[in-house]
């Protein structure tokens, strides 16, 4: 962090200790690179939207470390909200900040 302010590189650490996520690389050959873990902030929220209950599942994280990922990506999230086996969701939207991190609204599969 350079005068007070989060630089890219440093986005990792802010990251680092939250939750995570693994998915499947798009378009990368079998083999073990092709599921990825990325660590980032998951967040649901019900909330009443006209008289219906939405619920809203996001995961914040680096840009860079999910750079590739797309709608309909299904990703597994860990979190503390979960078992050990995590819970499934789709990826329903990517929203870039243009700061260096994304916002991956989910969900549930």
């Amino acid at each position: 962090m350079a005068n007070g302010v989060v630089q890219p590189g440093d986005l990792a650490s802010v990251f680092a200790d939250w939750d995570s996520v693994t998915y499947t690389k798009s378009g990368v050959p079998h083999g073990s690179n092709r599921t990825v873990s990325v660590n980032g902030i998951f967040s649901s929220t019900a909330f009443d939207e006209n008289g219906i209950e939405v619920y809203a599942p996001i995961f914040r994280c680096e840009k860079s470390t999910v750079s590739d990922i797309t709608h309909g990506a299904k990703i597994t999230v860990f979190a503390e909200d979960f078992d050990s086996t995590g819970q499934e969701f789709k990826v329903v939207g990517v929203q870039d900040n243009q700061l260096g991190t994304v916002r991956l609204q989910l969900e549930k599969v």
